[in-house]
């Protein structure tokens, strides 16, 4: 679905949203689509958050890190950043896959304050039973 995912990058930029985040299933039983989802993701104009899927980890999560982060997506891996929106902070709060066992909540959160506005990303929403 090259073309679609294209489609959809280019709606995403008209848009001109403060963010993207993503939540997994880059790849499906094949790394044959990482050289499109570099080109793609190099043409998202905001920042982009990103937290792998299950799929991806079968397929191979690192080559779909290094791709993510070649393209300047910033990948969250039971790990946190914070940003500003609108002046306003925000803390992006990424937990790994539940379902191939890579998910870890409490390091995930890990230095992030009681305080604030918190998003929390992950592909599985089985996870939340952990939080």
């Amino acid at each position: 679905r090259p073309r679609r995912l294209l489609k959809v990058i280019d709606l995403v930029n008209r848009m001109r949203p403060d963010a993207v985040v993503l939540t997994g299933d880059y790849v499906c039983a094949s790394s044959r689509p990482i050289p499109l989802l570099i080109e793609a993701f190099r043409r998202l104009e905001v920042p982009a958050w990103a937290t792998l899927g299950n799929h991806d980890y079968w397929t191979g999560a690192e080559l779909v890190v290094q791709a993510l982060e070649q393209a300047g997506v910033r990948v969250l891996r039971n790990a946190s950043d914070a940003l500003e929106i609108g002046g306003a902070p925000l803390r992006l709060v990424g937990i790994d896959d539940h379902r191939t066992g890579h998910a870890d909540a409490t390091g995930a959160f890990r230095g992030v304050g009681a305080g604030g506005t918190r998003l929390v990303l992950t592909h599985d929403p089985n996870v939340a039973d952990k939080l």
